[in-house]
């Protein structure tokens, strides 16, 4: 379980515990949903004692106009905001906790909680509110946590924010928030937990987050952000989560980075990035995950990676990597995936990555590595899926890898290979072996998991490939050949699909535009929509036009964002809305929670989840 979604259970324990709800000793509550009146806060009806609680009684003002600036909003249209102590927790006389998180709350934020001075915690997360954040914010300066997250709120995030000197948690992630991260957040010297993810920011990340020196998470993913990685974030030695992917970082990864001695999780991949892997990054050595995978990565792979003894995950694909495979990855014990496909290693494949006993996925594919399988690799007694398709590898297949019980997928196929497969060989949902040299019979218990295979040996050339090249071996490329034969997805070029990218707003529309056209026949041309970002000579102006029109998907203030990355929860509201045969947003969530095994409604949304989720509903259609 990642970081931000253990803290938001815990957060939601302690918010139960804690009883915030409660109204103050002695305060009675006002029944019914009739608007607050202010003048109950000073003459007893919610305060008692008023005279000697000047304190609280302005609290309750501030709190009685918060609770008419949300009951006033049609959208809230049965609201239990029956007191103005809901949500709040009291000590020492004043309001130190407003939580209204989870209340369907409709509308912008209410001024007013700026002048909640004593305030330390505000969570107003997992609601619908819109508009800005209120600079008025800033002036809680008693502040601990500030918490919006999975909400629609849109500008920029106010500078007056960085003005906040006792806080620690800064969570607005989820929102559509543009513009540039505010320099004046690194003034923010007791923050730890800075999360700004699936937002439409842009800019460059400002260095001043530097002087952040007591930072334990740094979550700034799926934006829009571009330039280069400051090198003044490895001055953040307390950081353990680093993640800035899916953005459009450019330049080198800094060396600096290779200072972060408590780092444990670094996930840059999904940007425009340049240059070497630094050797550096060998010292991090609490490191779990390192994902750097779908950049332009050059060079080799470090010896220096095999320090990485608490390794977990290491993912390098899609970059431009070359030379041998280091034979230092050996040393990665507990490692449990290890990804380089989609680059250009050549040499060998180490007889040391059969020392990674606690491998389960190995991934080798698309590279031009020659030599024979190591029998060694038969040492990888966890491997459950074994990919290394699409290179130059030569010999027989070692009978050593009759020893992998778990082995779910093997995928050897357009290689050089050559004599019979081993009889001890056991593969049980998967076996790919066309377009290789290989003789004699296929064994029984293999051709019922054997692809690409005609039952003749010698017509080995005729093997299918499906509707594109790069997504061999991967669980949903049946569902991305559907979608393709169905005309909803045309690839992304060069007989590509390109399945780990994630999905646009406009490529979204796209795609629900064509499931829509593929099941109810093409949809009628709508009338002129204004749209600030989209032009008529845009690939996806149709797309757009039609998604607004129908209310599949929304355009704030004119603006489509198009280039903003959709999540799985954009999805599930506008699949419920485009297509008739589909129950709620939170149903289809469920169904991809259940089908997927994913956290969907904060994950960004792939094109081969996309394709996945689309052949199931149509596949399911009436």
């Amino acid at each position: 379980m990642g970081m931000r979604r253990f803290t938001a259970i815990l957060v939601s324990a302690l918010v139960a515990s804690a009883g915030l709800a409660a109204v103050p000793a002695g305060v009675a509550a006002e029944q019914g949903n009739a608007p607050l009146d202010p003048a109950g806060c000073s003459n007893g009806a919610y305060v008692e004692d008023p005279g000697s609680n000047r304190g609280l009684v302005a609290d309750c003002t501030a709190l009685v106009a918060i609770g008419n600036h949300f009951m006033g909003n049609p959208a809230n249209d049965g609201l239990d905001y029956s007191s103005p102590w809901k949500g709040t927790r009291i000590s020492s006389g004043r309001v130190v906790e407003l939580n209204l998180s989870n209340n369907h709350l409709s509308g912008t934020i209410p001024v007013q909680i700026g002048d909640l001075d004593s305030l330390e915690n505000l969570d107003l997360s997992n609601n619908r509110l819109t508009g800005a954040i209120p600079a008025e914010l800033g002036k809680l300066q008693n502040l601990l946590d500030l918490v919006s997250h999975n909400n629609q709120l849109s500008g920029a995030i106010p500078v007056e924010l960085g003005g906040l000197g006792s806080l620690k948690t800064l969570d607005i992630y989820n929102n559509r928030l543009s513009g540039s991260i505010p320099a004046e957040l690194g003034n923010l010297g007791s923050l730890e937990n800075l999360d700004l993810d699936h937002n439409m920011l842009t800019g460059s990340i400002p260095a001043e987050l530097g002087n952040l020196h007591n930072l334990l998470y740094l979550d700034l993913d799926n934006n829009q952000l571009s330039g280069s990685i400051p090198a003044e974030l490895g001055n953040l030695e307390s950081l353990q989560d680093l993640r800035l992917y899916d953005n459009r970082l450019s330049g080198s990864i800094p060396v600096e980075l290779g200072n972060l001695q408590d780092l444990e999780f670094l996930d840059l991949d999904n940007n425009r990035l340049s240059g070497s892997i630094p050797a550096e990054l060998g010292n991090l050595q609490y490191l779990v995950s390192l994902d750097l995978y779908n950049n332009d990565l050059t060079g080799s792979i470090p010896a220096e990676l095999g320090n990485l003894n608490r390794l977990l995950y290491l993912d390098l694909y899609g970059n431009r990597l070359s030379g041998s495979i280091t034979a230092e990855l050996g040393n990665l014990h507990h490692l449990r995936y290890l990804d380089l496909k989609d680059n250009d290693l050549t040499g060998s494949i180490p007889t040391e990555l059969g020392n990674m006993r606690n491998l389960g996925i190995l991934n080798l594919n698309n590279n031009r590595l020659s030599g024979p399988i190591p029998a060694s690799l038969g040492g990888l007694l966890r491997l459950e899926s074994l990919s290394l398709h699409n290179n130059q590898l030569s010999g027989p297949i070692p009978d050593e890898l009759g020893y992998l019980d778990d082995l779910r997928v093997m995928w050897i196929q357009h290689n050089r290979l050559s004599g019979e497969i081993p009889v001890e060989l056991r593969v049980s949902q998967s076996f790919r072996f066309c377009n290789n040299r290989i003789t004699g019979a296929l064994p029984a218990h293999l051709r019922a998991v054997a692809t690409n295979f005609s039952g003749d040996f010698s017509n080995l050339s005729t093997c299918y490939e499906g509707a594109f090249s790069d997504d061999e071996g991967i669980l949903s490329e049946q569902a991305i050949d559907l979608v393709a034969q169905w005309g909803i997805t045309l690839g992304c070029g060069d007989s590509r699909f390109c399945p780990f990218q994630t999905v646009t707003r406009a490529q979204m529309a796209a795609f629900l535009y064509r499931t829509s056209a593929y099941l109810y026949g093409t949809p009628a041309p709508v009338g002129e929509i204004l749209l600030a970002d989209v032009d008529a000579d845009n690939w996806y102006f149709t797309y757009a036009q039609w998604a607004v029109a129908n209310e599949v998907m929304s355009a704030p203030g004119g603006s489509f964002n198009p280039e903003a990355i959709a999540t799985t929860d954009d999805m599930a509201e506008s699949l419920a809305a485009a297509l008739d045969h589909l129950a709620a947003p939170t149903d289809v969530l469920n169904l991809i929670q259940l089908r997927f095994s994913v956290d969907a409604t904060i994950l960004s949304l792939t094109r081969n989840l996309m394709a996945a989720v689309l052949a199931l509903v149509v596949l399911n259609a009436p």
